[in-house]
């Protein structure tokens, strides 16, 4: 890609976060910037909600939803995340989801 990103920087790729082998990257990342902040942030998931039996509490193993704050640095340990939890309940495209 040539000239500026719409974040006002040439854009670049360099490794931010290795997560589990049991736990892949399965969905494109998506890059968003903080307006109040200015950071940016990667937001990455493992596992997948495609269909019921992927609700099958006795086959799933714990899959994990990643805010990543881009500070130019590798996350080099799980110990460097904070956890948080998601505490609401909704739907996506009429779909529910809970946390």
């Amino acid at each position: 890609m040539s000239g500026a990103s719409r974040f006002g920087q040439q854009p670049s790729a360099a490794k931010l976060f290795a997560g589990s082998s049991n736990q892949p990257i399965t969905a494109q990342p998506l890059v968003i910037k903080n307006q109040k902040t200015g950071e940016t942030w990667v937001t990455i998931g493992s596992g997948r909600y495609l269909n019921s039996a992927d609700l099958d509490k006795t086959k799933f193993t714990t899959q994990t939803w990643y805010g990543l704050r881009d500070t130019g640095s590798t996350i080099t340990s799980r110990s460097q995340l904070k956890q948080r939890k998601l505490l609401s309940t909704g739907a996506a495209s009429g779909v529910p989801v809970e946390p």
